[in-house]
């Protein structure tokens, strides 16, 4: 059953179809996205609670890791950021042959670093790339369907990291995932 009345609309732009949206009461960031969002899914888990989005073009993924002190919250950006841009390292191939040894991906595929980790600012964000499954790490223009987000936002008052996941098409300005991720605060 898609949701809409769990989403609080506090801004419209005319000219636009800008929103900013504020994410139902128990979640302590606000974002702006452009165009009209629906709850796909809600699920927590055992460690963690993941909120779906998505609209005809677009899709946000949330996922909220709660009781996390600073220290905590700073281990866990740091491995999901090496994890993320392991993905891109040149390694060595399964089968070495008489040309090849190592495999790397092309730099313009690479992650784009929008907002540095400092623990002061408590978030890392990234623009890349993705495959049509949402996954990160592809390396052609071919296998690469959505240009996304990646953000890892910690709140310390409320001791919680959102690891955020935006994926919109190849063929937006690359400008408004920028804008998306300087606009991803806690409340």
């Amino acid at each position: 059953m898609y949701l809409k009345s769990s989403f609080i609309l506090f801004w419209f732009l005319v000219n636009t179809t800008l929103l900013a949206l504020t994410l139902p009461n128990d979640i302590e960031i606000s974002l702006i996205l452009k165009g009209d969002f629906t709850i796909l899914k809600d699920h927590t888990q055992k460690s963690f609670r993941i909120i779906q989005l998505g609209n005809k073009t677009d899709v946000l993924h949330i996922f909220i890791y709660p009781q996390l002190d600073a220290k905590q919250a700073d281990e866990l950006i740091q491995n999901k950021r090496f994890m993320l841009e392991g993905l891109y390292r040149q390694h060595r191939t399964g089968y070495p042959g008489k040309l090849t040894h190592a495999q790397e991906c092309p730099t313009k595929f690479h992650p784009k670093v929008i907002q540095k980790y400092e623990s002061k600012k408590n978030k890392l964000g990234y623009k890349l790339f993705a495959n049509k499954r949402y996954v990160y790490g592809g390396c052609s223009d071919d296998v690469n369907t959505y240009q996304s987000a990646y953000v890892l936002q910690y709140c310390p008052n409320k001791k919680k990291i959102y690891e955020i996941k935006y994926y919109t098409s190849k063929k937006k300005p690359q400008n408004d995932l920028v804008h998306f991720i300087q606009s991803i605060n806690c409340k």
